[in-house]
């Protein structure tokens, strides 16, 4: 196909406009905003038509886009040009109330039917996303060298065996490679949060641990005083009180004795009344040791229920820090055998890099034959 005449009626900043172009390679340039991407618009537009959106989308629309500034009933053209030895014009009218397209085959003035076919037929039955990432390839941001090189390849590429070329590798690698560093992100917070989960298990049963040597301590130290403080085996009742009234009786009669006794057994019973009096000291004395001593016993015992409950308390505290330390080493176990990632995440990462791969492979494969 060969273009040779543009006409156009009323298409954005255009209208009433005609270029006529010669054999071989034509070249139309001029300063920014002078409407070189219009023309360009134009071209695929009366090929193809143009859609209009409906809602929102119909304010950013290409139909909205190039309508013309002035006389908007005006919006179409029409192209002249050459395809298989003969000669053809395409006419469109764009707005939807009056549009219409018409193509006729100027070399035989056969009526052609765009509705049919007939003008996919002549541009090679190539879809509107082909011919706009082949033929026509609209502006690439002024890309140059290898970046110009890669983007040409990718269109290439992209129409190679399906002839879809609006299915962009590298978007599409752009997109996986997003989704592998969030997926990475996910991974990485999930490991954290897992080593921070095993420090905190780790440093509950540290600090019980603490506890429970600090309990088992103190149950030893109580059990040594014990020990240290238990009085000696309480000495056999002695019954001092019936000694001491005995004895009481025997100076009463002494002393009777000493009135009418003769002169020899009157020293004889003052010696063993004063030997009565010094016995009679010595029970007194050994009677106030014993009531001291059954008090301290006393006290003692009192002591010790008091200490047995401390014990008792102490030993159930023990008992149920070592069940709580128990649990706590074996879901510390249970968590360290658990996976710090869960499998399907690291599936969902393992594929996404497969995918990445994989197209980067038949890609270049691809690219190398298309050289």
């Amino acid at each position: 196909m060969f273009l040779k005449e543009i006409e156009i009626e009323g298409f954005g900043r255009f209208l009433g406009e005609r270029i006529f172009l010669e054999p071989g390679l034509n070249v139309l340039y001029g300063p920014n905003e002078s409407g070189k991407t219009t023309l360009h618009a134009f071209l695929t537009g009366m090929f193809f038509g143009l859609r209009r959106m409906r809602g929102r989308a119909a304010r950013k629309d290409a139909y909205s886009r190039y309508e013309p500034w002035e006389d908007a009933l005006r919006y179409g053209g029409s192209i002249r040009f050459s395809c298989g030895g003969k000669d053809f014009c395409l006419r469109r009218r764009f707005p939807k109330e009056r549009a219409r397209t018409s193509l006729v085959c100027e070399t035989d003035g056969e009526q052609l039917c765009v509705e049919d076919g007939d003008l996919a037929m002549l541009l090679g039955n190539i879809s509107e996303s082909v011919f706009t990432n082949t033929v026509s390839i609209g502006q690439l941001a002024a890309a140059t060298g290898e970046e110009l090189a890669a983007e040409l390849e990718n269109y290439m590429a992209n129409c190679q065996d399906g002839g879809v070329g609006d299915l962009d590798i590298q978007r599409a690698l752009d997109a996986l490679r997003k989704k592998r560093r969030e997926l990475q992100k996910a991974k990485e917070e999930k490991e954290a949060l897992w080593q921070d989960g095993l420090r905190r298990h780790q440093e509950e049963i540290a600090f019980w641990t603490q506890e429970k040597e600090r309990l088992e301590e103190q149950i030893k130290e109580g059990e040594a005083l014990e020990e240290q403080s238990a009085p000696k085996e309480e000495e056999k009742a002695f019954p001092t009180g019936l000694l001491v009234g005995g004895m009481a009786l025997l100076g009463i009669l002494l002393l009777a004795a000493l009135l009418v006794a003769p002169g020899p057994w009157k020293l004889l019973a003052l010696v063993v009344a004063a030997g009565e009096g010094g016995l009679f000291w010595y029970l007194q004395k050994a009677r106030e040791a014993l009531k001291r001593q059954k008090a301290r016993q006393e006290a003692y015992w009192q002591e010790e229920e008091k200490r047995k409950w401390a014990r008792e308390r102490l030993t159930e505290e023990l008992a149920e820090k070592s069940l709580l330390l128990e649990n706590l080493q074996k879901e510390c176990e249970e968590y360290e055998e658990s996976p710090a990632v869960p499998e399907e995440l690291l599936v969902e990462m393992a594929g996404i890099t497969l995918a990445i791969e994989t197209i980067e492979e038949i890609s270049g494969q691809v690219r190398s034959r298309l050289g």
